[in-house]
């Protein structure tokens, strides 16, 4: 019986140490009141480009992938509308260098106005 405790306690705590280093090593990338420059759809995927709502000149921009119909035309939308946008990545952090910085796969995108 106690050996049977240890091995349970022992796969508890390997499972436990699993579960929460990964979700540490999953960082994203989230841009907050960005205006959604363009979004191009190729059927099951596309991407969205973003630049910083207000910016009078744009020294980069920001571009985010999707296989998601709702993020699409959400985006979409927020184009149309000239709305800005909150959207999350799974990149491991926002660039911070370069003219073109890639956010990783598209988590979720809302209208903040």
């Amino acid at each position: 019986m106690k050996k049977k405790l240890m091995k349970l306690s022992i796969l508890g705590s390997l499972l436990a140490a699993a579960l929460l280093s990964s979700g540490n090593a999953s960082a994203s990338c989230y841009a907050s009141d960005y205006q959604v420059e363009r979004v191009i759809s190729y059927g099951t995927y596309g991407y969205i480009y973003l630049r910083p709502a207000g910016a009078l000149t744009n020294s980069f921009y920001y571009y985010i992938y999707t296989t998601s119909d709702k993020i699409l035309s959400t985006a979409a939308n927020a184009h149309t509308d000239s709305s800005r946008v909150n959207i999350l990545g799974n990149a491991t952090a926002c660039p911070t260098a370069g003219t073109a910085r890639h956010m990783g796969t598209a988590t979720y995108i809302y209208i903040t106005e």
